[in-house]
């Protein structure tokens, strides 16, 4: 007699794995479609017929009405969390703008920097990475740019070498939850603590900044 193994069964017989509660299984009937969509729309973007957003946009749109997609786990996937956290981060980065701030600080990194391009894009890159650390990478973006912009004009210098730092150091966050719309997603989730992204992602932090630091001013001339 032939007995048919089935290993999805074998796993959860044998304790390795376990349902999930309120779970579906997986439909791979509507993957091909899926699929098509995704190389649409990122086909879309890379043309330059459609931004990002619109084209994300029309692309959840098309998931929906192939069927690959319903409303119900369209609403269940939008983290409000998530969203509060970019929409504050995006209203400290005006403020922090308005006040003054941004040129305060401008200021002071010049005057550390004594006249060194080496020396301000070191300070641009690392305060760069410490903002992208409590806010999103964007609003860190958004709050920096001009700062190194203002620093590469009195230093009479290319904008280019700055602009890639804040870009990068954005980018490069790894050190807390709250840093990066996906580390929140799998902070709670995972079941995580704060400090597991410092253990992790510090040492990180700092190969990716020695890396770019040394870089940078050999690809881009100030």
């Amino acid at each position: 007699m032939c007995i048919k193994y089935n290993r999805h069964y074998f796993f959860e017989v044998s304790g390795l794995i376990s349902r999930l509660e309120n779970s579906s299984n997986v439909r791979h009937n509507r993957a091909p479609r899926a699929i098509a969509i995704m190389v649409l729309m990122v086909m879309l973007i890379i043309t330059g017929t459609m931004n990002i957003l619109s084209a994300a946009v029309l692309a959840a749109g098309a998931m929906l009405l192939s069927g690959c997609l319903n409303m119900e786990d369209a609403r269940a996937s939008i983290d409000d969390k998530v969203l509060l956290v970019i929409a504050c981060a995006y209203g400290l980065g005006t403020a922090v703008q308005k006040v003054g701030l941004a040129d305060m600080i401008a200021g002071q990194a010049l005057l550390i920097a004594n006249g060194n391009p080496l020396v301000m894009l070191a300070l641009v890159y690392i305060a760069t990475a410490l903002l992208t650390e409590t806010i999103t990478n964007n609003a860190a973006a958004i709050v920096m740019f001009p700062i190194a912009m203002s620093g590469a004009q009195s230093l009479d210098v290319s904008i280019a070498p700055f602009a890639v730092a804040v870009m990068i150091s954005a980018s490069a966050s790894f050190v807390t939850p709250i840093g990066y719309q996906t580390n929140l997603m799998v902070f709670g989730p995972g079941g995580y603590r704060f400090t597991d992204y410092i253990k992790l992602g510090l040492p990180l932090s700092l190969i990716v900044a020695c890396i770019t630091l040394w870089l940078i001013p050999q690809i881009w001339a100030f």
